[in-house]
Parts: C-alpha cells; structure tokens; sequence
C-alpha cells in the first residue's frame, strides 16, 4: 500500500490583493523528508508557506494535509503587550491548570487543559535548555527580549507542540553560530517532515530533498544544497545545448528550404528557356503541354511553401520550449581596481581597546588587540551580545573607548548594514548615486549602475521599492563605484533576509574588491565564499 505524503499541493493558483499572480496550477508533494524551498526573492516561497498553515486561501486548487503541522514564521510582530514568554509558548493556561490541581482543584475544565501533560515543567525546561535559553523566566515580557531570543522561543514552541511535520521561514535569521548549531542538532534528530525556506547554506545541506520554485513551476531535485547546484548546473548546460541545438536546427531548416525554393526556381527558368526554344524551333507553342507544366510547377511551389510552413512552425516551437527552459541570468561586469590597498599601508590599529557601557560595570570588550596592513580580509564573530557591533561602532567613531586607541590610516571607510540604511529610500537609484557622488555625470551614473544589473529603467526605480539583495546591491554600487571608492569595507550581517541569487551576486562583488573587508557574520558559508583570510572571535 502506497505511503499517504503529509502535505499534497495540487492544482494551486494564488494571487495577491494587487492583482499579481504568484502561483497558476502549482503542484508539489511533500514526503515525510527534511525539504529544502528554494527560489528568488519575490517568487512566492514565504507566500506558499502561509497557504499550507493557513493564515491564506488560494483562489483554485487545494492542499491536502495528512499531518499535523507546527510552523515558525519568519516575521512576528511584537507589539506592547503584556505576553509573557509563558504566552508565546502556548503554556500559560496548561500550567495554572497543572498549578490548580496540584494546590487540590477537582475541576473538570482544569483536567481538560491540562490532557496528557503532565510533564510539562520537564518539557519546558528541557526545550528552552536545547535552544540555549535556560536562563529565561517564563514570567518575561516578550517586548524585552532580543530578536535572536524571539526566534528562539518560536522554535521551542514549535519542538514542543510534537507535531508530525514542521514548517520552518528562514530559521536562522537573527541567530547566532551557538544558536545555529542547536538548531542544526534539533532538526537532525527531529523524527518527522520537515519543509524549511532558507539562505543559510549550511543548513541547506543538512535537507534530504530539494524544491525550487521558479516561474516554470516547482522543480525537485534528491539532495541537499551541494546536490542542487550540481543539477542544476547540468540542467541548465543540458537547456542550453538543446536551445543551441534548436537554432541550428532552424537555421538548418531556412537554408533547406531556400535552397528547394532556388531549385525549384532554376526548374522554372529552365522550362521558360525550353518554352521560347521550342517557339524558334517550331514556330509556335504548345499550350496543352505549357499549361500542364505550369500546373505542375505551381503544385511544386505550393507545396515548397506548405512544407516550409509546417517545417518552420514546428521548429519554432520546439525554439519556444527550449527557450523556456534556460534561466536567463546577467553576469556582473565590475572592475574594482580603485579599491587597491598597498599590502604596506596600515588601514586600522587597534591595541588594548576596551569598552563598557554606562551603568554597567562590565567591559563587553576587553584589552583587544589587532592591526590590518594592506588588503586583509577579516571575518568578526562571536554570539549574540559578545560585542561585534559595539567593535564595529568603536571603529566609525560612533562610541569612544573605555581605554585604549584606535588608529586610521585612511579617510576612505564605507559601512553598510543588513539593511542598506546609507540609501535614501525616497529617492531612487540614479538620485542615491549621484548623492553619494555629486561629481559623477548622469550618463556615467547610469553606466555604474548598470555594471551592477541595474540597467536602463532599473536604475530610476525607488530603493523603496527594491527587495533586500537588490538594496544590498545598490548600496554597494554607490560606495565602490564612487571616484575615491573605500578602502576599509564594513558589513554587518549582510546576508540575513537575501535569497541565495542575491548571495551570490553580493559574494562575485566581494570576491573583486581589493580593499580591507571587514564583515560581521555568523554564516560560516558565506565567509568561506567570500575568501576571508582571518576571524576575531568576541
């Protein structure tokens, strides 16, 4: 008997309240692996999870559940409430039920709430201690807490309920390297389904099965994220040959058929000159035999032009579906020679640094020592609170030193966060970059641009308009394609909330920069593509 999969989509269609279509008869079915959705910002993918659990309605089509299903979303709101922790956990009510009946309550309400589980304190404790939050109180309003701890508490939540199948939107966001690791261990030992959308690559690689959404569909691939790319590459090498192979055949085809149609032609121009030597030889024509040739030959060429017809059409949509079938991409055209760095130059110098805020009386950063000549590469890691974005705002003068110096040797510094906040979201891409550069003509602005993938009308759209990796994008063509680009690069965590095509964009333009990177980042992945050459750990 055929296995029942826990989640069948079939025949979805879905489109937004702005009359955008994200989905037109989708189907995908989802087995009781660990999944891995993939696809470019924008394509539906957080879209499609909310249809599973929900909270939208497809306007066709259905989606069968055979599972109970848990789901951590990638956004939560949290407003001023009183919520507590004990509330985000779906708990408050079974524990006072547990607290009632063991102070002697017989009430039937209290017994229901409290079902099976009795256990409940053990399977508290034991779920906050496995996501590294043991020292949280039930008690603590949600609106306190960090975002990498709210992230936390969703997954303990979802662990907890013991459901069959858990969806997961991009899991690792705000999380730190210690934080990703006890994800990484709980989803290994997680015994049922598991369909998670996310850029951290490492955790990609630890999925059974891969699905990528695109405007073809849904396209399934047996492994992890190495196994995708693999395939994929294939399979786009596969598309691309047979595209070529569809031209050639069309070129083939018209070179066919033109050289039928010149025979066909000299046949004509022959009987024409047999036509007026028969007229000399015999002093008249025959127009019996003339007309039955004439006949013949207009068959002929009827049926050239019927066959060619059927011909070309018939190449021409084997070329349509090839087409189709190649994902059309635009490579980066950047040179970045202006960001060279002599390996003698001393950019930064760091040496005892240390920093406490006011009214604490514990230096988040302590006798802290490093020096950078020439072009380094430098990764600054460390777990949620350790002090990588107090060091970051030491160094662009935003805090001053408990003790300590910090030397420059350079005037040229860009910064740019996750979310790109040196652009003007009110302003568009050719107005961002002439403020960055006001010396810079319109025509130039423009082609800079353009090396970046923003082309023609692209670059008079709104950065409020543009998803996460395209502002990451812009932002970096306004700093390094400027006159007097940087010298010293800083990212902080520029990877959370880009989808994987974004990535790699932003990695090709790091790996070309020749400057001093420095980036704060817990994506072990993207620091290895990026080449960075040495970590500080906080």
């Amino acid at each position: 008997m055929q296995a029942i999969c826990p989640i069948c989509i079939r025949q979805l269609s879905y489109v937004t309240p702005e009359h955008k279509t994200i989905f037109n008869k989708l189907d995908i079915t989802l087995t009781q692996q660990k999944t891995a959705l993939l696809g470019r910002n924008g394509i539906g993918k957080s879209t499609l999870l909310k249809l599973i659990v929900g909270e939208l309605q497809p306007i066709a089509g259905a989606i069968e559940h055979h599972a109970t299903i848990a789901y951590v979303p990638q956004h939560v709101a949290v407003k001023e409430t009183r919520d507590t922790v004990a509330n985000m956990l779906d708990v408050a009510d079974t524990l006072a039920a547990l607290q009632r009946i063991e102070s002697g309550s017989y009430a039937d309400t209290d017994f229901e709430t409290l079902g099976d589980a009795w256990d409940i304190r053990a399977t508290i404790v034991d779920s906050l201690q496995r996501f590294g939050l043991s020292h949280i109180n039930l008690n603590t309003p949600i609106n306190t807490l960090s975002g990498g701890e709210i992230t936390r508490l969703l997954l303990c939540k979802a662990f907890m309920q013991q459901a069959d199948y858990l969806i997961l939107d991009e899991p690792t966001n705000n999380l730190d390297i210690t934080a990703r690791e006890k994800l990484y261990q709980a989803i290994k030992e997680w015994q049922g389904g598991v369909l998670i959308v996310s850029h951290d690559r490492t955790l990609l690689n630890r999925v059974d099965h891969t699905v990528e959404l695109s405007s073809l569909g849904a396209t399934h691939y047996g492994g992890n994220y190495d196994h995708y790319t693999q395939q994929k590459a294939l399979n786009s090498q596969a598309a691309q040959d047979e595209l070529q192979t569809r031209i050639q055949a069309l070129q083939n085809a018209k070179q066919t058929i033109q050289t039928r149609r010149e025979r066909h032609q000299q046949n004509v121009s022959k009987g024409l000159r047999d036509k007026k030597a028969e007229i000399r030889a015999r002093g008249h024509y025959d127009k019996l035999t003339g007309f039955k040739r004439q006949s013949q030959s207009d068959k002929t060429q009827r049926r050239i032009s019927i066959q060619a017809k059927r011909k070309l059409e018939d190449i021409d949509r084997q070329l349509a579906e090839a087409k189709a079938k190649v994902e059309i991409k635009h490579a980066l055209d950047i040179e970045l020679d202006k960001t060279y760095v002599p390996s003698s130059k001393m950019i930064l110098e760091i040496e005892n640094l240390s920093f406490r805020y006011p009214n604490s009386s514990r230096n988040i950063i302590n006798n802290l020592s490093f020096c950078f000549h020439g072009p380094q590469r430098v990764a600054i890691t460390g777990t949620n609170g350790s002090g990588k974005s107090t060091l970051i705002k030491l160094i662009l003068g935003q805090l001053t030193p408990t003790s300590g110096t910090i030397k420059l040797g350079t005037e040229r510094i860009s910064y740019l966060d996750q979310w790109a906040a040196n652009l003007d979201t009110q302003l568009n891409l050719l107005e961002n970059i002439q403020r960055a550069n006001p010396d810079m003509g319109i025509t130039h602005c423009y082609r800079q641009l353009a090396h970046f993938l923003f082309r023609n009308t692209e670059a008079e759209k709104l950065v409020s308009q543009l998803s996460g990796g395209e502002k990451l994008r812009a932002a970096l063509a306004c700093a390094l394609m400027s006159a007097q680009p940087p010298q010293l690069l800083i990212l902080d965590e520029p990877t959370n909330h880009l989808d994987i095509e974004s990535l790699e964009t932003i990695e090709a333009v790091l790996r070309d920069y020749q400057g001093v990177l420095v980036v704060v980042s817990h994506d072990d992945y993207f620091l290895q593509r990026i080449d960075m050459q040495e970590t500080i750990r906080l």
